[in-house]
Order: structure tokens, then sequence, then C-alpha cells
């Protein structure tokens, strides 16, 4: 049973909790190697532990009875695209407003001095939400636009 029935809900501040790393599989080598000085890093141990969790039969059997308490990297569809389209079905919205959580601020590069970095950056950012978003019409992708100058 979803968590809403018979009711037209848009979610419009839903987030992917996307890993430090993900990013860079949406950018080119060449931008990769320049970027890496600004990725956000995560402790590794612990980005194990919530993709093995994201893994356990035993965890993922209370999803849909857990979808209102397990909150960021725990929760059904948090990180991983595939399983986003079930949360959707579990709490009943009609569609959700994707946004991202790692790359809210662009990693800093609007400075003047990245602006270039900035621009691959938001491009970056993009694609990977529109992959995201990409398994299910519902899933509302946002996009960053970088206001700089060249």
């Amino acid at each position: 049973m979803a968590y809403v029935e018979n009711r037209t809900i848009h979610d419009a501040d839903s987030h992917v909790m996307e890993f430090p790393e993900t990013i860079g599989e949406f950018m080119s080598k060449k931008h990769l190697d320049q970027f890496k000085p600004f990725m956000r890093s995560r402790d590794e141990d612990w980005i194990k532990q919530m993709k093995a969790l994201q893994d356990d039969p035993a965890y993922c059997s209370g999803a849909e009875r857990e979808i209102m308490l397990r909150r960021g990297h725990m929760a059904l569809g948090a990180f991983r695209k595939e399983d986003r389209p079930r949360a959707l079905d579990y709490l009943g919205f009609t569609s959700q407003l994707m946004f991202t959580t790692d790359s809210l601020d662009n990693y800093g590069l609007e400075t003047g001095e990245t602006n270039a970095l900035a621009c691959e950056a938001a491009r970056a950012h993009n694609r990977m939400m529109a992959d995201f978003c990409s398994v299910d019409k519902r899933l509302l992708a946002t996009g960053y636009v970088p206001l700089v100058d060249f």
C-alpha cells in the first residue's frame, strides 16, 4: 500500500544522494584530471557500507514498510537509479523534481579562475541527472547553468 493514495502529489524537492565519485563517470578524462582536486572526499568504508546495505535482502525487504523513515543514503533509490521507481511507487507520488546533493554549489568552481571547468562540471552534472532520471518518466531532472563570465 502506498504512503499516499487517491491524491496527486508532485514532490518538488527530492534529491539524488550521489557519492563524490559519481559525477566523474559523466566527465571526459581530460576534465576529470583537472576536476579531481575539487572533488569532495568521503570515507571509502562508509561508501562501501551504504552500497552493501542496499544490496542486503533483509534490509531491502523493509523498504516499503519504512519508506518514510529511511533518509539520506539509507533510503530506497537514494543513489541507485534502478531503485527509485519502486520508491515512488511506495510513496504514491505522481512525480519528483530531482536535485543533486553533492553538486549543489558546483564545487566552488565559479571563481573566475576556473570558469571553463565550472562549465564542464555543470555539463557533467546535467548528464548525471538526466541519466539518473532516465529510468522513469516520473523522475524530473533539474539542470545547472553556471553564471560565469569569460
